[in-house]
């Protein structure tokens, strides 16, 4: 390869046809396999509810906290594979360091904690000063659990799975993909935050999507200034959890 093709390698590509093929990518990842899971999954109620098959009756089961959180397992499966295309690496190393996803500095994690420590509990403060309610999702994920294996269900979900592939999909893949644009860091910061924030589309209140925004600049800072995607993934596990003791046992 020569110097003048290395170079056209790594400059920017045109803004406009690189963000419409990332968002096809995007479009497949966050509303394709969903889709695809939800006629699977109406497909096995029809079957299992015969003549008592009903679209409400399937909307009610499709959305209930033990039918979602499996749907997510199955969906972050897929979207791995997803991934592993949109990425367009042939191997595992490769594909990783274009997620950002490197080996993490002890010192460097506990910095950013501590800050994400001061807001959470900023966040924290507010919501009690301003007697903010409860979101009625994480209300239902309250009451879901009942049993030993439902909140094994909830942990792995909620803590892990959902918060790794996350942070794969938005600070790491979506911001390197965006950075390579003309839009630069900045762009890639901007959008990916959006984009986390439109996802929760589960919550009613305009204060929780504030939050969720908020949470997303900082998580989009932190994966900026440290360019190590293992940084947020830790970090949105650890905040998730936090979410879930609070939930629980508080």
């Amino acid at each position: 390869m020569t110097t003048n093709e290395i170079t056209n390698n790594t400059q920017p590509k045109n803004s406009l046809t690189s963000l419409f093929f990332i968002s096809l990518w995007l479009i497949a990842l966050l509303i394709l396999t969903p889709m695809m899971l939800s006629i699977f999954f109406d497909a096995y109620f029809g079957i299992q509810q015969g003549d008592n098959y009903s679209p409400d009756a399937f909307y009610d089961w499709v959305n209930s906290i033990p039918v979602l959180l499996k749907l997510s397992l199955m969906a972050s499966l897929i979207n791995i594979y997803i991934l592993v295309k949109a990425t367009h690496e042939n191997n595992w190393t490769k594909r990783l360091d274009y997620w950002a996803v490197h080996s993490v500095n002890r010192q460097e994690l506990v910095k950013w904690l501590a800050v994400v420590l001061i807001f959470l509990c900023v966040s924290t403060l507010l919501g009690v000063v301003l007697n903010l309610p409860i979101e009625n999702f994480m209300l239902d994920v309250q009451a879901a659990n009942d049993s030993l294996a439902m909140l094994l269900l909830i942990i792995v979900t909620v803590s892990i799975v959902i918060p790794i592939m996350e942070e794969l999909i938005f600070r790491g893949w979506l911001y390197s993909k965006i950075k390579q644009t003309n839009l630069g860091d900045i762009g890639a910061l901007v959008i990916t935050t959006f984009v986390f924030t439109a996802i929760h589309a589960q919550y009613d209140n305009l204060n929780t999507l504030i939050y969720i925004f908020s949470l997303g600049l900082l998580l989009g800072f932190i994966r900026y200034k440290t360019d190590n995607t293992s940084n947020t993934v830790v970090i949105h596990i650890f905040l998730n959890s936090l979410v879930l003791i609070e939930l629980f046992y508080f």
